[in-house]
């Protein structure tokens, strides 16, 4: 570690040294990794977080700079060393609520959702007095699978009159209200990507890898997109918004690098007019459809709310991190990801090589995409996305699916879920 930093190479350093300062280690503010942390914070300019460890190097003991430090580094998206610090501040004010959640804050942003629920149930009466640990108890256990302890919150969250809270109470109704409309459909089991992904956005997933079925389930780690992929996606929306009822008048592009080949390609499989998305947003009813959400930029605030007859469909989806908004339809989830448009990696006469992309017009790769060639089983699991549909439409309609919802805030895209995958670090 030390040699990578001598060698000006601190993300290096940095990534050899994580797994020793990342929670349950402890944090010592004087030790040799903290000393090397704040060097290698030094030298990719990272004044804030600099400013912050230095005065906990100062005053080890002092609960406020600690805090002050954990926030820095979840800002970082540090969470697992913000962990913890905050571990080390909680054992010096256990009686904090502040420093408490904001522990279990990091803690679900690391995905580490058992160490959560273990930290709130450590503390009852914390949890007792205070709503936010109520609400990450009931959030955080629904995300290891056990829908039995935000049951038991639920009536208290819903019971408080602070309109600050009220989004948070009914995001537990919600998840509550689909896992419910599941009983006989799915198994909710720890496998069970499709069904957790509905109860946790109310989104649909349309794809769900093969690769590495025991440590994936589902998602992507690394993968290269492809034309076939992207109609597979395409399909599937067709399929299921006739489930739904919904007749759309409109196709909507988003202005992310590869969301106008995804739109144009929908247009011309739904035979509806396309348009580009007003930076404004627009009240009108349509698909909106984006590669990726995450490319979107400014575009993306009028979709934070529900309107009559707008669905949003993005092909693919990070499931490493939390975003703001969850689609309607994804097609699948990854961590790292390669459009079909971007350069890939092929194998050429045994070697591996850099394919770069053509120069093609957007309406030729369209049609590639209408044209390209499905996998055999691709479509294989219409039934189960069907059924879904079904299941859903038969809920409250602020608690049912986003793609059948008017009204109300879409909910977030989040990282956590019962189903666990492996992710690089």
């Amino acid at each position: 570690m030390r040699a990578r930093l001598d060698e000006r190479e601190p993300r290096e350093a940095f990534r050899a040294l994580a797994p020793l300062i990342r929670y349950p280690a402890p944090f010592a503010p004087e030790s040799p990794d903290t000393e090397l942390f704040a060097e290698v914070s030094q030298a990719l300019g990272a004044e804030p977080l600099c400013a912050a460890l230095a005065a906990v190097r100062a005053a080890p003991d002092e609960v406020d700079a600690l805090y002050k430090l954990g926030y820095e580094l979840i800002e970082h998206d540090l969470n697992g060393y913000a962990a913890a610090v905050l571990e080390r501040a909680r054992a010096l004010s256990p009686r904090s609520a502040r420093v408490l959640t904001e522990l279990v804050s990091a803690l679900e942003r690391d995905l580490n959702h058992v160490a959560a629920v273990e930290t709130l149930r450590g503390a009852p009466d914390l949890v007792a007095e205070d709503f936010l640990c109520r609400y990450l108890l009931a959030f955080n256990a629904a995300l290891t699978g056990d829908l039995e302890e935000p049951r038991r919150l639920l009536p208290d969250l819903l019971g408080d009159d602070d309109p600050r809270y009220e989004g948070m109470a009914e995001r537990v109704a919600g998840l509550l209200a689909r896992a419910d409309g599941l009983a006989g459909v799915r198994p909710l089991d720890e496998s069970d990507l499709l069904g957790w992904h509905f109860v946790i956005t109310g989104g649909l997933l349309l794809h769900r890898s093969d690769a590495g079925p025991e440590v994936m389930r589902g998602r992507y780690a690394w993968v290269q997109d492809s034309t076939a992929r992207c109609l597979e996606g395409l399909r599937k929306v067709q399929a299921l918004l006739e489930e739904a009822g919904l007749e759309l008048p409109r196709v909507f592009a988003l202005p992310d690098p590869h969301g106008a080949v995804v739109a144009e390609a929908a247009a011309q499989l739904l035979d509806l007019p396309l348009e580009a998305w007003p930076e404004e947003g627009s009240e009108q009813p349509g698909l909106v459809v984006a590669y990726d959400l995450a490319e979107v930029g400014g575009a993306l605030r009028p979709l934070l709310e529900h309107r009559p007859a707008q669905v949003v469909f993005a092909h693919a989806a990070d499931w490493t991190r939390d975003f703001p908004l969850a689609a309607d339809l994804t097609t699948y989830l990854y961590q790292f990801n390669t459009a079909p448009w971007d350069p890939q990696l092929v194998v050429e006469e045994g070697e591996v090589a850099q394919r770069g992309p053509r120069a093609v017009p957007l309406e030729e790769r369209a049609r590639e995409v209408i044209h390209a060639e499905l996998e055999e089983q691709a479509l294989s699991d219409l039934d189960e996305l069907r059924a879904l549909v079904r299941a859903a439409r038969e809920l409250p309609l602020q608690h049912s699916a986003g793609l059948l919802r008017a009204a109300g805030t879409r909910e977030r895209h989040w990282a956590g879920s019962p189903v666990r995958s492996n992710r690089f670090a």
